[in-house]
């Protein structure tokens, strides 16, 4: 039997201090203390590389677009300053939103909405935490965080029975466009009737009646979990008691 991973929470708190130890760094040496600590706490988390990798390509054009328009606007506001000075200064400010791309594309793999509202239920669950406000706002959540993939997932059946028809994909940016604006109202209407009726089962079923609401999936924070988040709290601190 395989060792279970990591509470999804402590990939949260991973996510976090990352975004805040990138924010801290104001020069390159910080900066690369800050990467190569993240990288290591990733390694040890048993976090993938890929789809860090894959929010810094979603991003990387766009950023370096306007990186080049906030250097010319840097050049033009401060003519006596060389453009190698400017450079410097606007480089890390690049590699900074390099860096928050990595850290959030964490949160790409292994933290999904439902272990993660799971292992929060959890945790009220053991302090004896009694309340409708804390289960409602768990539910919502709950809610929130499965919303957008459940939409994309509408998309996808429509692409696949459009594929069916014989229809080609949408390629350009205006075909996508199209695809996506033209198919809004439907999607968003089937997924608000999907709401409705989950909304009407759990009426039937006496949710929220008694307290406390059930789980399926119960996710322990176990003494491995908070060394490790004892472990990464200690990154963005670290930036300012090394340096």
């Amino acid at each position: 039997m395989s060792e279970p991973g990591y509470n999804p929470l402590v990939r949260i708190v991973l996510c976090i201090a990352g975004l805040l130890a990138v924010s801290l760094a104001r020069d390159w040496l910080q900066f690369v203390y800050v990467v190569t600590l993240f990288l290591v706490l990733c390694a040890a988390l048993r976090v993938r590389f890929v789809p860090m990798l894959r929010s810094i390509k979603v991003i990387l054009p766009w950023t370096v677009i306007f990186f080049l328009i906030h250097l010319v606007f840097s050049k033009l506001s401060e003519p006596q300053v060389g453009w190698l000075s400017i450079l410097q200064a606007e480089a890390i400010v690049l590699f900074r939103f390099i860096g928050l791309a990595g850290a959030m594309g964490v949160l790409r793999e292994g933290v999904g909405a439902e272990s993660l509202v799971d292992s929060m239920k959890t945790l009220i669950d053991r302090f004896g935490i009694r309340s409708h406000f804390a289960e409602d706002l768990l539910q919502t959540m709950r809610l929130i965080l499965i919303f957008i993939p459940e939409v994309m997932r509408e998309y996808r059946s429509i692409e696949r029975f459009n594929l069916a028809l014989g229809f080609d994909p949408p390629v350009t940016l205006r075909q996508r466009i199209g695809f996506y604006g033209g198919n809004l109202l439907p999607v968003m209407s089937r997924s608000l009737s999907r709401a409705r009726q989950l909304g009407e089962v759990m009426n039937l079923r006496g949710y929220g009646q008694v307290l406390p609401r059930g789980q399926l999936s119960p996710l322990a924070f176990r003494i491995r979990d908070g060394l490790a988040v004892l472990a990464i709290t200690a990154l963005p601190g670290s930036v300012l008691w090394v340096f």
